[in-house]
């Protein structure tokens, strides 16, 4: 049986979670489906993102992993930055850098203790808004 065009790529709708099969050579395809679901969806992914976010906020202290040799990371950088840690200098560093220099460049803005807070929620939400669009894309269907 052949398909049209036009029902191969159907707009997703609120009843469908199939999601259309992009043109693989085409990024403007899988932006355009991307959009047109974001429109669609954004007080549902609003609501799960402030869910996903809230325990970043309410706790007192975040305990991850090695947070805090990131966060001291960050502290030592913006002393050297300032000149008052005579003797350190900031060696360049090409990998497991992306962190510490956004908590870093953060905490130049906002402070170390709020740097902390938004750094772990970006990395939170761009996680699983990340799996959240792995799946969608192995399964052709919204999770």
């Amino acid at each position: 049986m052949l398909h049209t065009e036009t029902e191969e790529y159907a707009p997703i709708t609120a009843d469908a979670g199939q999601l259309p099969h992009p043109d693989l050579h085409s990024r403007a395809s899988v932006m355009a489906i991307t959009i047109q679901f974001v429109r669609q969806h954004w007080l549902a992914m609003t609501l799960i993102s402030a869910l996903l976010l809230a325990p970043c906020f309410w706790h007192r202290y975040i305990e991850a992993g090695d947070l805090d040799s990131h966060m001291y990371n960050a502290w030592l950088a913006q002393l050297i930055e300032r000149g008052q840690a005579p003797g350190l200098w900031i060696a360049n560093q090409w990998s497991n850098m992306l962190f510490d220099t956004t908590v870093s460049n953060l905490g130049n803005i906002f402070g170390l203790p709020a740097a902390e807070r938004i750094a772990v929620s970006l990395a939170v939400l761009l996680f699983f808004w990340g799996e959240f669009s792995l799946i969608a894309a192995c399964t052709r269907r919204a999770p």
